[in-house]
């Protein structure tokens, strides 16, 4: 009778033990799973700053004359020559 109590005993305390390492392992699937995502948002991140990065550089390398200037006020401030004629199509999204 002793020897079935301490047997019930045991195998209890495997199937608890078995039971929180495979709770743990899926616990820590999950943070793997997460953590991926967020490394594929940070990748995805550092590639959009590089491409910024590098647009920068080549507008340092640009020779600053009348076209990169005219070329900047059109982009940037959205200004036009006074003899041009702007057509808006609100058709095409």
């Amino acid at each position: 009778m002793k020897r079935s109590r301490h047997s019930l005993l045991f195998n209890v305390i495997v199937v608890l033990f078995v039971f929180f390492c495979a709770m743990t392992i899926i616990k820590l699937q999950i943070e793997i799973n997460a953590q991926s995502a967020k490394n594929d948002a940070q990748r995805l991140e550092n590639e959009q700053l590089k491409y910024e990065i590098d647009e920068y550089k080549n507008d340092l390398a640009t020779p600053k004359d009348d076209d990169y200037y005219e070329k900047k006020a059109r982009e940037k401030l959205n200004l036009r020559l006074p003899e041009e004629i702007i057509f808006y199509n609100d058709l095409i999204n």
